[in-house]
């Protein structure tokens, strides 16, 4: 997705539309609620009407979510627009999903991670262990601990220590890769 500049190009199906400039003028400090008014009073046809839900947030995302969309911008409606700036007046909400995996390795980490850095994971499938990916974020100290104690090591190669699979945990995850890795994923508990 890309932002235009209006007036400039049209917007097209998948890209994002907004209104930094009027007669020369930046926009960009008002807050979103006047800009929103600038976009609405465009008399373009090639523009695509915009829309915007004011409170009732959790029940628009579920709704869109359940349509098969990816998700929805959560934005503060008082915040200026930053020109190339991240901010947290500004979310990208998409959904979680969640999976059960076994741990079959781990890799070291750095600092105070330094035993342990990420999880490599893998699901049961038609009686074998298909390769989810690697999980770290999530970990923290405590659970640390206790995964060290219940991981089983089997080998150690290419800085990897293989471990016995039985030991199973829940990660949250936003989508799998073409190559089925889990994409974002995160440690929520130890299963068993």
């Amino acid at each position: 997705m890309k932002d235009n500049t209006l007036p400039g190009s049209p917007a097209r199906k998948g890209e994002r539309l907004h209104i930094l400039y009027r007669n020369g003028q930046a926009l960009t400090g008002l807050p979103l609620r006047e800009r929103k008014k600038y976009l609405s009073i465009m008399k373009q046809a090639s523009i695509l009407p915009i829309f915007f839900i004011e409170g009732s947030g959790k029940t628009f995302f579920e709704s869109v979510t359940s349509m098969g969309y990816e998700g929805i911008m959560a934005k503060r409606i008082d915040s200026p627009y930053l020109l190339g700036k991240r901010s947290d007046s500004w979310l990208k909400m998409k959904p979680q999903k969640s999976a059960i995996c076994n741990v079959i390795g781990y890799t070291k980490g750095e600092g105070h991670r330094y035993l342990l850095g990420a999880l490599l994971i893998a699901q049961h499938r038609e009686n074998r262990l298909i390769d989810r990916g690697r999980v770290g974020s999530g970990i923290s100290t405590k659970v640390l601990g206790d995964l060290l104690s219940l991981l089983h090591p089997l080998t150690e190669k290419n800085g990897v220590t293989w471990v016995d699979p039985s030991l199973r945990i829940e990660v949250s995850y936003f989508e799998e890769t073409e190559g089925g890795h889990f994409r974002f994923p995160v440690f929520k508990r130890i299963v068993g």
